[in-house]
């Protein structure tokens, strides 16, 4: 029993969903002035349990750490990387990272030019700088403009690939007390929370999870007898309830989000797995949301918030709201693909991995 590649897509199924009622149903402000009816949901409770949604970031965050894990550990079963392949593998994930998201930021790029919406500022070199950053996933390390601010997940997710190799030499020599260690760390190191540090921790958690199976472990546990799994399922969501209560309210201490961010996103993970592990129809629904998950994301904001937003909420009940942007964003997300397949990308990402790989080889061996 593995947590497969199908449970990967399953759970960024559920995770863009998630994402999507945030990002439109969290907060007044997202409401673009429409009374949004949440039947049959009061108001209040629906922003409430949006706005709890945003442990999508963190699922994406260590589903992406624990996917570059299982790549390394398939590769090299003890996780034991040289500095050359420390170096490929930074660059190869780096460029798979960019080509995913160069066609769907070009396609937006070319219609926010038709309805003139620009976001790079005045003055020809400041545009070209601040373009150029946001295409290469770095604008959240310089601070400047972007497109849309939803992609500053690129600049996150540039971090953990940089990062990873060297949280996989830290987790070799201290096992799963990176962990504490990472906590300790965050929580005497961080000054002030912000988007490129609360989901930190996911990097330790992931690294383990990914290794040590701690996803079949748990399910087997869980399991393990039929009297007492449903007191541990209580035990969890219990656990899961209170984290999400927690989240919002510090108490004084800010930092605890630095801890809480990270944790509940793999509860929640960990829930899922439990209740779809065994196949069932509707699961083919959410792995196909998974596949094209990365394109949703890259493009729902210019729909919902400035393409397209007086239609996105002209009906007005959030379940339409829901299904009228996940229909709009899959279309697109399929023609993306196919525009894809009709020029080779895939094809032409592949050779530019594999001359960067050469070359990385080459330039390691001669030093």
């Amino acid at each position: 029993m593995n947590f497969s590649k199908n449970d990967t897509l399953l759970m960024k199924g559920f995770a863009i969903i998630f994402l999507y009622c945030y990002h439109c149903f969290s907060s007044y402000s997202r409401l673009s002035g429409v009374d949004v009816v949440f039947f049959p949901l009061s108001q209040k409770t629906g922003m409430f349990i949006s706005d709890s949604m945003n442990i999508c970031v963190g699922m994406f965050a260590f589903l992406s750490v624990f996917g570059m894990t299982l790549t390394i550990k398939n590769k090299n079963l003890n996780l034991d990387l040289t500095i050359k392949e420390k170096i490929q593998f930074v660059a190869g994930r780096y460029i798979g990272l960019l080509g995913g998201f160069w066609i769907p930021f070009f396609f937006c790029q070319i219609v926010s030019a038709f309805m003139s919406y620009d976001e790079y500022g005045q003055g020809i070199v400041n545009h070209v700088c601040n373009f150029i950053l946001d295409m290469f996933g770095l604008s959240s390390f310089f601070d400047t403009p972007m497109l849309t601010t939803t992609w500053w997940y690129l600049s996150l997710t540039v971090l953990f690939i940089v990062v990873l190799p060297f949280a996989i030499a830290l987790y070799k020599k201290y096992s799963i007390l990176i962990i504490p260690l990472t906590i300790i760390c965050l929580l005497l190191g961080v000054e002030e929370v912000d988007n490129m540090n609360r989901w930190l921790l996911v990097i330790p958690l992931g690294i383990c999870f990914a290794d040590l199976k701690w996803f079949q472990k748990i399910y087997q546990w869980i399991r393990l007898n039929k009297v007492t799994c449903w007191i541990k399922r209580v035990i969890i969501y219990f656990i899961f309830i209170v984290l999400i209560y927690l989240r919002p309210h510090p108490w004084g201490w800010a930092h605890i989000r630095l801890i809480v961010n990270s944790l509940i996103p793999v509860i929640m993970i960990l829930i899922l797995y439990d209740c779809f592990y065994k196949k069932r129809k509707i699961n083919s629904i959410f792995e196909f949301l998974g596949r094209h998950s990365a394109n949703m994301f890259y493009i729902h904001t210019f729909i919902r918030e400035i393409w397209f937003n007086k239609l996105t909420y002209s009906f007005r009940y959030a379940g339409l709201i829901l299904i009228f942007l996940l229909i709009v964003t899959i279309c697109l997300s399929i023609l993306i693909e196919y525009f894809k397949k009709l020029i080779r990308w895939n094809d032409k990402l592949r050779r530019v991995k594999e001359i960067c790989s050469q070359k990385i080889g080459q330039l390691t061996e001669r030093g």
